[in-house]
């Protein structure tokens, strides 16, 4: 695997930071990394992605608070979207003690903006023990009765999820099939 040391305290930018554009990002496969990562952005900023195979990746968030693995927010731009999306042998380690956001933060202003996105045989682990947020924050903020569609979680682990594991806001069809969660030990 490749090793990849990014960021500093005062880095605000993602490590793999998307346009703004209107655009779907389609058809990309990214793997095979160990990313240890110290910023404040999000290592991978900005998701408007349709068909993409993230695989086999070591991300470290070490203690910032702010910083998340994969994050697509509306505050960034109206119209992001995941669809056909998976993750697949994903590892994301957080040893902050107070985070200020969730790990992954997929959020969508369009009704099934959100569609069809799957975490396969991944693992968070929580070394700093934060029990402020979320590992995996899902939700669809579209007015009108707006969802996100199909997320599925599938032989996943959550090391010691005192925030949560998985918060779904606004889902349907949300398969959460042969997880495990490691308790605590305080």
């Amino acid at each position: 695997a490749t090793v990849i040391n990014c960021g500093s305290s005062s880095s605000s930018t993602g490590l793999f930071f998307f346009s703004h554009t209107a655009t779907l990002v389609s058809g990309t496969e990214i793997g095979n990394l160990d990313i240890v990562y110290s910023g404040t952005g999000n290592v991978f900023d900005n998701l408007n992605l349709q068909s993409w195979y993230f695989h086999d990746l070591n991300i470290s968030l070490g203690t910032q608070n702010s910083a998340s693995a994969f994050a697509a927010l509306t505050s960034e731009t109206a119209n992001n979207s995941v669809i056909q999306v998976t993750l697949e042998r994903v590892t994301v380690t957080s040893s902050a003690t107070a985070r200020t956001t969730p790990w992954i933060h997929l959020q969508s202003a369009n009704s099934g903006g959100i569609s069809d996105v799957s975490f396969l045989r991944c693992k968070f682990n929580n070394s700093g023990q934060d029990s402020s947020q979320p590992m995996v924050l899902v939700e669809c903020t579209a007015t009108g009765g707006g969802y996100h569609y199909a997320t599925t979680f599938r032989d996943t682990y959550f090391e010691k999820p005192l925030g949560g594991a998985i918060k779904s806001l606004s889902g349907s069809g949300l398969l959460v099939d042969h997880c495990k969660i490691g308790r605590a030990h305080v």
